[in-house]
């Protein structure tokens, strides 16, 4: 850059700097867009040094240098000095290892730092007597690994039990509703197991019409807890066909409610 003295009428001259901004450049990067990015950098910084300046005008470059570094990105394993303003309050411990174990060191340095030199906390040798080794990390991370794999494979295996007692239930329902004696669209035992009202629906319009077999309990809860505690002993009588015999015996024996309500009773509890 150059100027006039206006009382002496004499050039001065001077060697201002001027750079462009840290870039990273990779494989894919457009080198000329990079280069052009750079250059119009430099320019602005000029421009504003010489309007900002006193005069000062551009005269000639006299050197133009490009400074290339290797790119390291930091790695997970690495030793990372922290920031100082963290590392002057003096409460991270961060020690300073030279191998691929810092997640050991981390480890250690957080269950002994107190077994250890206050003032040298972040040194490796610090920790290197105490019991904990990569290899008992690696089976740390093993062993709760399995442990969770054992318990989804526990959550899989109860809900299929949880589906099978549900079908269970299912099918002791419609053989239940089957076994009871019906006439003209009526039950003649408007009982259940339990003692609790049933209700066929629907009525049939004759008598000779077949029966729909749904039907409704009251206190429902109470008899699915009934069923299933029960659930295998009724199963295997359901499957013989023997309460649907006894029931039709009892049909011809003794129609009325008391008399099913106490055979049921006994037959069942």
């Amino acid at each position: 850059m150059v100027k006039t003295n206006p009382d002496t009428r004499e050039n001065i001259y001077v060697i201002p700097h001027f750079t462009s901004k840290l870039t990273t450049i990779t494989e894919s990067t457009d080198l000329e867009l990079e280069i052009a990015f750079m250059v119009e950098k430099v320019k602005e910084s000029m421009a504003k040094y010489m309007r900002e300046g006193s005069g000062w005008t551009f005269g000639h470059i006299e050197k133009l240098e490009i400074h290339l570094n290797k790119f390291k990105p930091l790695k997970g394993s690495s030793y990372i000095a922290l920031p100082k303003p963290l590392g002057q309050k003096k409460a991270i411990i961060n020690v300073q290892n030279t191998d691929q174990e810092c997640l050991r060191w981390a480890i250690l340095s957080a269950l002994h730092h107190e077994e250890v030199d206050n003032n040298c906390t972040k040194r490796v040798g610090q920790y290197k007597n105490l019991a904990v080794t990569k290899r008992w990390v690696t089976q740390q991370l093993k062993d709760g690994i399995e442990d969770i794999d054992e318990l989804e494979v526990a959550l899989t295996t109860t809900s299929k039990e949880i589906q099978a007692l549900k079908k269970q239930l299912n099918v002791i329902e419609k053989d239940v509703a089957k076994s009871l004696p019906m006439t003209g669209g009526k039950m003649v035992g408007g009982i259940d197991m339990q003692g609790h009202s049933i209700t066929n629906l629907p009525l049939s319009t004759t008598a000779n019409e077949p029966v729909t077999k749904g039907w409704y309990a009251k206190n429902w809860q109470d008899l699915v807890k009934n069923l299933t505690d029960r659930v295998n002993d009724l199963e295997k009588e359901i499957k013989g066909r023997r309460s649907r015999r006894e029931l039709d015996a009892i049909t011809k024996e003794d129609k009325t409610l008391d008399s099913i309500k106490t055979t049921l009773e006994n037959r069942l509890g």
